[in-house]
């Protein structure tokens, strides 16, 4: 679900938001990506291909709203 894709970014901002003023930069993006393909999924597996792009996507969808609605 949304909410679900949504943790994952929320999650691993928690840990490093704080270090970098929380400003989210294209470089930081990147690590985000990177840490999606670290980690481990429900089912103790990585998680797929298709979970990461789904979770990438909803990220940018939120991301989105949040600069088009101020």
């Amino acid at each position: 679900s949304y909410r679900d894709r949504v943790r994952y970014f929320r999650h691993w901002w928690e840990d490093v938001g704080p270090g970098v003023a929380w400003r989210l930069t294209p470089s930081l993006c990147r690590a985000f990506e990177m840490h999606l393909r670290n980690r481990v999924g429900r089912l103790g597996t990585p998680l797929t291909y298709y979970t990461r792009k789904l979770t990438i996507r909803v990220v940018r969808q939120m991301l989105f709203w949040a600069l088009t609605t101020g």
